[in-house]
């Protein structure tokens, strides 16, 4: 009877030594799974850092850029102000050719009818 149960018990520790066999290697399998999504995730950490790295240089460039955008457009301003200034001065300066003109046509005119008529008065 002894020896019965002592069977009986070193069955029992076999099957007991087989499931712990058993957990144990699925315990491994899990950390190996643990691992490889670690490795996964330093992985995907080391891609987030590089797109942050290049979002902000696309950032400092397009700030660049519009910065650069507004220095152009105040540059523009000012030569528009500009063409407007020399503008008001080319029409001025057209105006006062004009009344220019028209004085010297008619200086011309009363200088021709000087003539014409002569010192005396008289007509040729």
């Amino acid at each position: 009877m002894e020896q019965a149960t002592t069977t009986s018990l070193y069955q029992r520790l076999q099957m007991e030594q087989a499931i712990t066999t058993s957990l144990y290697q699925r315990l491994q399998m899990e950390q190996a799974t643990t691992t490889l999504l670690y490795q996964r995730l330093q992985m995907e950490q080391v891609i987030t850092i590089s797109w942050c790295h290049r979002l902000q240089i696309q950032q400092a460039t397009t700030t660049s850029l519009y910065q650069r955008l507004q220095m152009e457009q105040a540059t523009t301003n000012s030569l528009y102000q500009r063409l407007q200034m020399e503008q008001a001065t080319t029409t001025s300066l057209y105006q006062n050719l004009q009344m220019e003109q028209a004085i010297a046509t008619s200086l011309y005119h009363k200088l021709h009818r000087s003539i014409r008529e002569g010192k005396n008065g008289e007509h040729y």
